[in-house]
Parts: C-alpha cells; sequence; structure tokens
C-alpha cells in the first residue's frame, strides 16, 4: 500500500510561500558533487552548467528567467512540453517570448525574461541589480498605466496578477540575493546550483 500524500500546505492569507531553492553553494565551501557530476533539477540548468563551462552569478540570471517564463506561462522554458530543458536543447533553439503563450505580457516583461535567457551569459544581465532595476522600471510603467510610451489597454485581471505576480518574485529574488551578498562580503556573492 502506497503512502499516503502529504496535506496540502495552509492557507497564509493569500500570500504566496516560497520552497525549495534547489542546491545551493558558496564559493570556498565543501560541494555535494565533483567535478563533472550534476545533482539537482536539469530543467533549471544553464547552458555553461550543462556543458560543464565555468559559471558565476549569471548563471541565476539565467534560473531567474527560466522561474519568470514559467511564472507567467504556467509552462516550463521554451513552453513546447517537450522533456529536454532549453538548456540541453540545440544552441541554434531560442526561448520565445511569454507573451506567444499568454498574449497579455507586455512586451518589456518579454525583453527582461528574454535577456535573463540568453545562451551567452554575457548577453545576460550582469547582476541580480541590474534584473531588479528593469523590473523596477517595468513595474513602474505599469503603475502609471503607461508602457513604452503607449497606453495599456486593461488585461484580464488573472493575467496582470500573474504577470504582477511574477515581477514581485523577481524582486524577492534579487533582493535576497543583495542581502545574501552585503552579509557575506568575503564570499564572491555567487550562489549557484548545482
Amino acid at each position: 500500500m502506497a503512502a499516503p500524500l502529504p496535506a496540502p500546505a495552509p492557507k497564509r492569507g493569500g500570500h504566496a510561500i516560497l520552497m525549495d531553492f534547489g542546491l545551493a553553494y558558496a564559493h570556498g565551501k565543501e560541494r555535494l558533487t565533483g567535478e563533472g557530476a550534476i545533482l539537482g533539477t536539469l530543467a533549471y540548468l544553464s547552458p555553461e552548467q550543462a556543458t560543464g563551462q565555468p559559471t558565476d552569478g549569471r548563471t541565476d540570471i539565467y534560473a531567474i528567467g527560466l522561474v519568470l517564463f514559467e511564472m507567467l506561462t504556467g509552462r516550463r522554458a521554451p513552453g513546447d512540453g517537450g522533456t529536454a530543458p532549453l538548456a540541453l536543447r540545440d544552441p541554434s533553439e531560442r526561448c520565445p517570448p511569454p507573451s506567444r503563450f499568454v498574449p497579455e505580457v507586455p512586451a518589456e516583461m518579454n525583453a527582461i525574461v528574454l535577456r535573463c535567457l540568453e545562451r551567452d551569459p554575457a548577453r545576460r544581465y550582469a547582476a541580480p541589480g541590474d534584473v531588479d532595476a528593469a523590473l523596477a522600471r517595468l513595474a513602474a510603467s505599469l503603475s502609471s498605466g503607461v508602457s513604452a510610451g503607449r497606453v495599456r489597454i486593461s488585461a484580464p485581471r488573472g493575467r496582470l496578477a500573474t504577470a504582477a505576480a511574477a515581477i514581485v518574485v523577481a524582486f524577492a529574488l534579487a533582493g535576497t540575493y543583495g542581502y545574501h551578498c552585503s552579509i557575506h562580503p568575503t564570499m564572491t556573492g555567487t550562489l549557484e546550483a548545482k
């Protein structure tokens, strides 16, 4: 007889609770894996992790892009339902913008997500603070009702709420990362999922 499933998490006043950030380590500390070993969820690997290349903070930017894509669309990138993670696919294959699946996603949010998901780390945002600044600009334009110089047409509340939640979570991730770096100045400031 199979073990019973755990009870669902209690509701906390309608607030989302983020849990399970995967495996993380701090540079200079003991690691769970040796060279060439992979431990963690393949769907969230960056291209450089998938090919055994050196990683840095931009690896985390890629992961933020994957999480944002999934939050906005309800699908794992690239959204086609395939079993191979984006990072393990042909290098010429690019992730489509979230608006392909949810037309209400603003073009500016598409640009942020796709820049986070660039295969070449040099083309991604350089640091979480840069993602934070881009999301802050977007949030300000959405709250003012103006987006990229045009008046935004109201989207259905569910889709707009999803976009807003994605922005809030991205702010939280970037803020947590920044706080971690500020309290651990001897570390390089990079948490890497392995």
